[in-house]
């Protein structure tokens, strides 16, 4: 009897139907939607000038830096 059962057609199929119908409503509330984000990252540092003709006008020299990354 299991053997007859696993071979009926009308049973697979009806069982990929059920498998399209619990994919159609994945689908429906959105489940492969793809998500996008930004992740934004700065930093900023400031050391003191190694000689008068290296750095800003106050003697320091500033670096900064901004990283993005799409997640």
């Amino acid at each position: 009897m299991e053997r007859t059962l696993s071979n009926d057609r009308d049973l697979a199929v009806s069982r990929i139907l059920l498998d399209e119908a619990g994919y159609n409503i994945k689908a429906a509330r959105g489940y492969y939607d793809p998500i996008l984000g930004v992740k934004a990252d700065d930093q900023k540092s400031v050391s003191p000038a190694a000689s008068s003709l290296s750095g800003g006008p106050n003697g320091k020299l500033t670096q900064k830096q901004i990283d993005l990354t799409l997640l």
